[in-house]
C-alpha cells in the first residue's frame, strides 16, 4: 500500500485520488488481502504483480515488459498471464519473453526477432 501511494504521489496524483487508483488496482492484481503487509513477505508472483499495478498507476496507453513471468510457478504464471491478458483489452501490451506458451492464447500478434532483426510477424 505504501509502495504504490509513494508511486502515486511521483505521477502527480492527490492523495484521494491516489487511494481510489490503488483500491482499483490492487483489486485487479489480486493483492487487496495482502496490501498492508510488507513487500519482503511477498511470492514472487505476488511481486511481478505489485509491479504491473506500478506500472498501470497512471493508465498507460502502452505497457512494456520484459521476461515478466521468469521465475514463477506454473500456478503463477497463469495467473499473472490472465492479467496481462485484461491489461491488453484496454492498453497496448508489448511482452518479451521466451516462454511462447505464456503468450500463445493471448497474444493478437506474435513477433520473433533475432540479432535484433525481426524475422517472423504473424497477426493472429
Amino acid at each position: 500500500w505504501d509502495f504504490l501511494m509513494y508511486m502515486s504521489i511521483l505521477k502527480g496524483f492527490d492523495k484521494k485520488s491516489a487511494r481510489i487508483r490503488i483500491q482499483e488496482l490492487l483489486e485487479f492484481v489480486s493483492l487487496k488481502e495482502v496490501a498492508k503487509k510488507k513487500i519482503k513477505t511477498y511470492s514472487g508472483g505476488m511481486k511481478q504483480r505489485l509491479g504491473i499495478a506500478q506500472a498501470l498507476i497512471n493508465n498507460p496507453k502502452i505497457l512494456i515488459l520484459d521476461e515478466p513471468t521468469a521465475g514463477l510457478d506454473p500456478k503463477e504464471r497463469v495467473r499473472f498471464r490472465n492479467v496481462i491478458e485484461n491489461i491488453g483489452k484496454e492498453s497496448i501490451v508489448v511482452l518479451s519473453t521466451h516462454i511462447i506458451s505464456d503468450i500463445e492464447h493471448i497474444a493478437d500478434n506474435v513477433l520473433f526477432m533475432k540479432d535484433g532483426k525481426l524475422i517472423f510477424n504473424s497477426p493472429r
